[in-house]
Formats: structure tokens, sequence, C-alpha cells
């Protein structure tokens, strides 16, 4: 299994085409890169460089990996600061859930008046029955659920 820390290696690597220049930008040994590329090579089962003097050449399943890579530490990165985000109150998630009629009505002008006071609110809005929206909501999938007055729910 590769590890997350093995992957900005490689991508490192990848972007830099020489151990030299990774091992600089990193701040660590050409040594410590080679053992941390050839682990993620054993564990992947696949070549990744093609190790010429000098120079770092990606293989066709190195060039997979970096797209995939790419993918994968930006989304990292994206929670990272989103985690950053809660933990400092400067964002805050309510999940929402209720019937079509009743979201269509209500949601998108609550959803206007608080957006524009808290920047950085995801709202997660989920059109259900009655009795799926009070599970959801006993389930603590959602922070509110909008049913009719007469719902049997």
């Amino acid at each position: 299994m590769m590890a997350l820390h093995q992957l900005r290696i490689f991508w490192t690597v990848a972007q830099a085409e020489s151990l030299t220049r990774a091992g600089k930008q990193l701040s660590l040994s050409q040594p410590s890169l080679s053992q941390q590329l050839a682990k993620l090579e054993e564990a992947v089962g696949a070549q990744l460089f093609d190790r010429k003097p000098g120079q770092m050449e990606l293989t066709d399943a190195g060039r997979f990996l970096l797209r995939k890579a790419e993918l994968i530490l930006a989304g990292v990165d994206e929670a990272t600061t989103g985690l950053q985000e809660y933990a400092c109150g400067s964002r805050a998630y309510i999940g929402l859930a209720g019937l079509n009629s009743v979201m269509r009505v209500l949601v998108p002008e609550a959803r206007r008046i608080v957006v524009e006071g808290l920047a950085g609110l995801e709202l997660d809005v989920h059109e259900v029955s009655p009795a799926d929206a009070m599970e959801m909501l006993y389930g603590h999938r959602v922070q509110i659920a909008l049913l009719d007055a007469n719902s049997i729910a």
C-alpha cells in the first residue's frame, strides 16, 4: 500500500526530474528519496521511473500515477484547508432534508440570506419523503428536517 508521504515524494521527483532538485525542495537526502521511491514501486508493483545519470524520467506507469497523484494530493490539500477552516470557525456545515415542494419554496431565499452572512457555510440539501427526513434527522445525518405542518411524520 502506498503512503501519502511516498506519493508526495513521487510527485516532487516527477516535477523536478532529478533526485538532487527534489531533495533540495523536500529537504531530504537522495538516498532517502531513492529508498521511498523503491518502496513505492514495490508497493504498486511497477517501475515508475527510468533512472538515468542526473535524470529521472517517468515510465508509462509513472505518468499514469502522476495524473492520479495530482488529483489525490489536490484532494488532500482541499480537505486540509477545509478542516482548518472548521477549526477556526470560518466554515460550517448544515444538512437539510425535506419534501421537494417545501424545499423549493423555503430553501432558495433562506440560502441567500444565510450565505450572505456566513460565506463559509456549506448547505447539504436532501429532497426526501417526510419519513426519510425524520430518519435522517434522528440518525444525525442532517441537522434540520423541513416538513409540512400536516405531515404524518
